[in-house]
């Protein structure tokens, strides 16, 4: 309810999946002839769904999501033995040797040993292998909006559901904290009015996208949207004195696949990130610093 088109993978997978087009599930496995990915079919529906917007003329809203790098990342046949030499990215949290400072759920955990780095940088090589088929299919989606004549006329937003752990403060393929690995986010943003290669130090929340689709498309947000329009910030236009000096971000663990995270609430500044753990344990950090 609420969209025109639908396509949606139910059955997950990068090689064998099925997606329910339009009410019909169609199932997709590769073939001796052609490999089935998933991020490709998508990208070919998403490219079917711009011919025909454009060339209808109304204002249109697109959502893609592809499964890339969710899960046990698994690359394109094409991009298998790419990116030979990417490195484990390296931060001063990184399998951090002191961590008496944090709270028990990290406190507990043992340092990474050599196995555990390699491997995560053998399955990090892989999640960035499936991110190649995403690059290509933004580039192909920018093409088609380029070709039907729309491109100028359209804002590109990309962004994340939530970052990743790798080894940072010893958390081993991991999301769902408040550092900063797992809760900041890209946001990129292309479109009219909005400066190339400019950056915003904004503080930005997800609950900001939805009124931002509203204002570009011309409609109001409903009194009970939490977010804001960044419309008018990313057209450059002054930062509001009333816009926010913090984001609440927040947590509840239920099954999650290592089973020791905590529930926590944060608040993040431009500065300072606080979280409180429903074990009465809290965190301050200097952002500065």
């Amino acid at each position: 309810p609420g969209w025109s088109d639908w396509a949606a993978i139910t059955s997950e997978g990068y090689s064998r999946f099925t997606i329910n087009e339009q009410g019909k599930l169609v199932r997709y496995k590769t073939r001796d002839d052609q490999e089935a990915y998933s991020t490709d079919a998508l990208a070919r529906l998403a490219s079917s769904f711009i011919a025909d917007a454009a060339q209808a003329g109304d204002p249109f809203f697109l959502m893609i999501t592809p499964r890339a790098p969710h899960g046990q990342a698994e690359p394109a046949n094409r991009h298998r033995n790419a990116l030979a030499d990417a490195a484990l990215p390296q931060t001063p949290a990184m399998n951090e040797a002191d961590v008496s400072d944090k709270p028990n759920w990290i406190a507990v955990l043992p340092r990474l040993t050599a196995a555990d780095l390699a491997e995560m940088e053998a399955y990090n090589r892989t999640r960035l292998q499936t991110l190649l088929a995403v690059d290509e299919m933004v580039a192909g989606l920018v093409a088609d909006l380029e070709q039907a004549g729309v491109l100028e006329t359209t804002y590109l937003l990309f962004s994340s559901d939530n970052g990743y752990a790798l080894g940072d403060h010893r958390i081993m393929r991991e999301k769902g904290s408040a550092y900063s690995e797992s809760s900041l986010l890209p946001m990129v943003v292309r479109g009219p009015g909005i400066a190339p290669g400019s950056t915003l130090d904004v503080l930005a929340s997800q609950a900001d996208l939805a009124p931002t689709f509203a204002e570009w498309a011309g409609a109001s947000a409903p009194d009970f949207v939490d977010g804001r329009s960044l419309a008018s910030i990313l057209a450059g236009n002054p930062v509001p004195a009333d816009w926010r000096q913090v984001a609440l971000i927040e947590h509840a663990e239920s099954g999650n696949v290592s089973g020791h995270k905590p529930t926590w609430a944060a608040l993040r500044g431009m500065e300072f990130l606080y979280t409180i753990y429903n074990t009465d344990e809290q965190e301050l950090y200097d952002l500065r610093v």
